[in-house]
């Protein structure tokens, strides 16, 4: 079993890749990315990722891994290339860790600090109240008048108001909602 791991560093646009490419091409190597912006999918622009042909030419690990909109860190790119890295030394090969993350590279380095975890019930409340914030202050920014009838509609969906106030209110809201462009989501 190979025991090496070989790390090659460095600020944007100097060749990292190129050179790992070139060396894992006359040893036995297969290339670990350590950027943070190539595990992406669908984020080809403006991530430098080797094209198709190269990777096909020389194994690249870690790229194109999650969605844009997924949830991913150091703590999950660690146990992700700490996996690649033994089974490429358990193989005999060469693993090479490159990018421009030192995040990443430190991670595997040196480790990550034990911390708490995400709070996903306080991430939630925050969401909330900020969508509660955002509604309060875009409401401040309207004229009195439409500030009534914005906060009767309002009251009136959470009230359930019958007849024909329920139907004018609607009509006066949706009327000055259009006019200052303020869509409810």
């Amino acid at each position: 079993m190979l025991d090496a791991l070989l790390v090659i560093l460095g600020p944007t646009g100097v060749g990292k890749t190129e050179v790992a490419v070139e060396l894992a091409k006359r040893i036995r190597a297969e290339i670990i990315s350590a950027d943070s912006r190539q595990i992406y999918k669908e984020m080809d622009i403006g991530t430098a990722k080797p094209s198709s042909a190269v990777r096909q030419k020389v194994p690249h690990h870690l790229i194109d891994l999650v969605f844009p909109d997924e949830i991913f860190d150091a703590a999950g790119f660690k146990a992700r290339a700490e996996a690649i890295i033994k089974e490429l030394q358990e193989k005999d090969k060469l693993p090479i860790l490159v990018g421009g993350s030192g995040l990443y590279i430190k991670a595997v380095m040196d480790g990550l600090f034990i911390g708490p975890g995400a709070d996903w019930k306080l991430r939630e409340k925050l969401k909330k109240r900020r969508k509660k914030k955002a509604l309060e202050l875009s409401i401040r920014n309207l004229s009195e008048w439409t500030r009534l009838l914005l906060l009767a509609f309002i009251r009136m969906t959470k009230e359930g108001l019958s007849g024909r106030w329920r139907f004018i209110i609607f009509l006066a809201s949706r009327y000055l909602l259009i006019k200052h462009n303020f869509l409810l989501s």
